[in-house]
C-alpha cells in the first residue's frame, strides 16, 4: 500500500466510506495493540457531530486503497484531531500532512467563533505509535498525561458488593436525574487545570441516544440526593464504564468498589465478560481501585494539546 504522498488522492468521507474507513482504523488498532478498540457506532457519533464535507478527509492510493484518515471533531469547548495512517506503509509525510489539515480547519472553526477565549487542540496517541508520537511533537503539541485503558475478564460472578447502611442502588429516571448526576461526576472529577463541561457538554457525549440505556446507570442515593454513580454503556461483545463518581463526604465507605461490583454483575448477568474503562494517569487513587477488583491495564493512549492561535 506504500505510495508517495502526491500519488495519493485526498477527499471529503460520506457516510457510504464509514465501514471502510473504521477498517482502516481497527488495522491501526491491531497493529499498536493486537486488537481492536474503535466502533462503528462511535464513529458514526462522531461523524453526526461535524461537516462531513469540510471536517473530514480520506486518503487514496492510486489502486483505491484507504491508507489516510483525519477528523476535527468538536471536544468540549475545543476539539480533537484524529488521524489514522495505514500501518503497512511508513506513513510519515501523510501523518503529518493529515494533522496538518486537523490544524488549518481547527482554526478556521475557532475563527468563526465570536468569543475570544483561548480553545485548546487535542489529539490522543497510542504510547507504542512512535510514529504519530514524533508527528505531534514536530508540531508543537504538548504532553498533558497519560490514559490506561483497563479490563477485567469474569470467568465466574463477581463477589456481591457491600453496600454502606442508610443508602438505596436504583438506575437513572432520565430528565429527572441528569442534572444532579452531572454536578456529582464534574465534581467527583475535578482536578486543577481541568476545564469542567458544561451540562449540554456533557448531555450530547453521554445521552446519545445510539448507546445511552437507563438499566445500565447505577445511581446511589443517600440521604436524599444522589451520592454515587456508575455510568456504563455496551458494545458488542464488551461492557463499558464511561463514567464513575462518588460524593467526597460519603468516600472511603467502599461505594466506589460497590458501584463496580454491582456494574459487573449486570454485566455478567448480560453475557458479557469482559469490561473496560479508561483512567487518567492523574488519578492514581482510582486506578489502584480498579486494581483491587481484578481489573489490569491493556492499552495506554497518550494526550497531547495545542492552543488555537488566531492569527
Amino acid at each position: 500500500m506504500r505510495a508517495s504522498l502526491d500519488d495519493l488522492t485526498i477527499r471529503t468521507p460520506t457516510l457510504e466510506d464509514a465501514q471502510r474507513t473504521l477498517d482502516l482504523m481497527v488495522r491501526c488498532d491491531v497493529s499498536e495493540y493486537g486488537e481492536s478498540d474503535s466502533d462503528l457506532e462511535d464513529l458514526l457519533h462522531d461523524w453526526s457531530q461535524i461537516a462531513l464535507s469540510r471536517d473530514a478527509w480520506l486518503a487514496f492510493t492510486p489502486a483505491g486503497d484507504l491508507v489516510g484518515y483525519g477528523a476535527v471533531v468538536p471536544w468540549g469547548p475545543g476539539f480533537r484531531y484524529d488521524f489514522y495512517v495505514d500501518p503497512s506503509g511508513e506513513g510519515e509525510d501523510l501523518g503529518r500532512a493529515i494533522l496538518a489539515r486537523c490544524e488549518e480547519r481547527g482554526l478556521a472553526l475557532v475563527e468563526e467563533r465570536e468569543e475570544t477565549a483561548e480553545v485548546m487542540a487535542r489529539t490522543y496517541v497510542a504510547h507504542v505509535n512512535q510514529r504519530n508520537q514524533e508527528i505531534v511533537r514536530q508540531a508543537d503539541f504538548r504532553f498533558v498525561k497519560y490514559h490506561f485503558q483497563m479490563q477485567v475478564q469474569m470467568d465466574s460472578l463477581p463477589p456481591e458488593p457491600r453496600w454502606p447502611e442508610g443508602i438505596v442502588v436504583r438506575t437513572v429516571v432520565p430528565d429527572q436525574d441528569d442534572r444532579e448526576i452531572h454536578e456529582l461526576i464534574e465534581s467527583a472529577f475535578y482536578r486543577p487545570g481541568r476545564t469542567p463541561l458544561t451540562f449540554e457538554q456533557w448531555k450530547a457525549a453521554m445521552l446519545r441516544t445510539d448507546i445511552f440505556e437507563a438499566g445500565l446507570w447505577f445511581l446511589v442515593v443517600g440521604g436524599g440526593e444522589i451520592v454515587g454513580a456508575c455510568l456504563c454503556f455496551e458494545y458488542p461483545g464488551l461492557g463499558w464504564v464511561r463514567q464513575l463518581g462518588v460524593a467526597e463526604a460519603w468516600r472511603r465507605q467502599g461505594l466506589g468498589t460497590a458501584l463496580l461490583l454491582h456494574a459487573f454483575s449486570e454485566f455478567k448477568r448480560r453475557g458479557l465478560e469482559t469490561v473496560g474503562l479508561v483512567v487518567d494517569s492523574d488519578n492514581p487513587k482510582a486506578s489502584i481501585l480498579y486494581q483491587e477488583v481484578g481489573m489490569r491495564q491493556i492499552r495506554q493512549y497518550d494526550e497531547y494539546e495545542k492552543p488555537i492561535v488566531r492569527p
